[in-house]
């Protein structure tokens, strides 16, 4: 069984105790086999604990099925669990969620790929840095064919100077948003706008249609006021880029 979309493409064999066989045609997941298979994850966490494990990672990589989720080229689905990034990421948050209200959060951690090409899998994040940068850490570099998202969150005591070669230079401020699509080619740093304070930033690095790999450099400055936050019960959500319950990203397509 799959997230929904490799029954066409996976016509392969596989290891049995009579040898090589032809593996049988997978299909997508119903609602109800996604419930069962929830709960069976929880089931496996509950039992590897049990047994002497300190802990469970969550294999959301490699092209398995976690991954199968996240990934629109594996996951045609046009229910709760396909479709907008929000929806794709359901199924390894309900997983997750399961597993550690059973064995707790701190044992429970996932395992991710972004960038894996493996069995069709064309996952959009290549890279995602989490960085707190108190110097200048990111000295003039190159980017290209690809598209970087820098988010200064809001405990951060300063904002990023970002300067490129296109005569681009702004200030991030804490909870705001710079958008870079690379395209053929740019030069670009960031550093801490005020020195002796520290940046606590966030950094994804996306792929993009093979259309604007070679595409004139473009960005996007999106200003603390204009992310859209949503109150959930004990959390706040900011919304970088793309879209989640019913609020939209500034300058989403």
């Amino acid at each position: 069984m799959n997230a929904g979309n490799l029954s066409k493409r996976l016509l392969s064999q596989m290891f049995t105790p009579t040898g090589m066989q032809v593996a049988p045609e997978p299909r997508a997941l119903t609602i109800a086999d996604i419930q069962q298979t929830i709960a069976d994850f929880r089931h496996a966490a509950t039992k590897a604990v049990e047994a002497g494990a300190d802990g469970v990672e969550i294999h959301g990589a490699n092209a398995y099925l976690v991954q199968q989720f996240f990934a629109p080229s594996s996951n045609a689905r046009d229910d709760q669990y396909g479709g907008s990034i929000e929806n794709r990421a359901r199924f390894a948050i309900e997983v997750a969620t399961a597993i550690a209200q059973e064995i707790g959060a701190d044992r429970t951690a996932i395992r991710l790929s972004p960038g894996t090409s493996l069995w069709g899998i064309d996952d959009p994040f290549l890279n995602v840095d989490h960085a707190w940068m108190s110097a200048p850490t990111f000295p003039p570099h190159q980017h290209a064919g690809f598209a970087a998202i820098s988010y200064v969150f809001l405990d951060s005591e300063t904002g990023i100077a970002n300067r490129d070669s296109t005569g681009t230079s702004n200030i991030i401020q804490p909870g705001g948003v710079h958008w870079l699509m690379a395209g053929k080619g740019v030069v670009h740093e960031e550093v801490p706008a005020e020195s002796g304070k520290t940046v606590h930033s966030l950094q994804i690095f996306v792929q993009v249609r093979p259309d604007l790999r070679d595409a004139p450099t473009a960005t996007l400055s999106i200003e603390p006021h204009e992310v859209p936050t949503i109150s959930l019960p004990g959390t706040k959500v900011r919304v970088i880029a793309g879209e989640f319950a019913g609020r939209v990203a500034h300058g989403h397509a």
